[in-house]
């Protein structure tokens, strides 16, 4: 198993979150940071808006911009026009990266 490297496919993103919930209810803080908690979001929906991500989890809207840019840039998530709403962007998690293992290193 290389470090660094895991596969979006192997892991339970509604465990993971709910635990993090249950953390948070009782101590106030997050066990996961939010980049972490945004592609568990993006897994686990399958895409959202940027107003649902923010709202889930909990971040200003500079700093989402900053976290999405970073994971677009580096080919993680994409970016599609919403079906209804066109001003509406929905962010996906990229399915060559889910299947692969995601690898800092590599962008993807």
């Amino acid at each position: 198993m290389t470090v660094g490297v895991f596969a979006m496919d192997s892991i339970e993103p509604e465990e993971i979150l709910e635990k993090n919930a249950r953390f948070k209810s009782s101590f106030g803080i997050d066990l996961i940071r939010e980049d972490a908690k945004i592609l568990l979001l993006l897994k686990k929906h399958g895409g959202l808006s940027a107003k649902d991500l923010i709202y889930q989890t909990q971040l200003s809207y500079r700093a989402f911009y900053i976290k999405m840019k970073f994971f677009i840039d580096s080919g993680v998530v994409h970016a599609k026009e919403g079906s209804t709403d066109r001003r509406v962007r929905i962010f996906y998690i990229n399915e060559t990266c889910a299947r692969a293992g995601v690898d800092r290193r590599t962008n993807c």
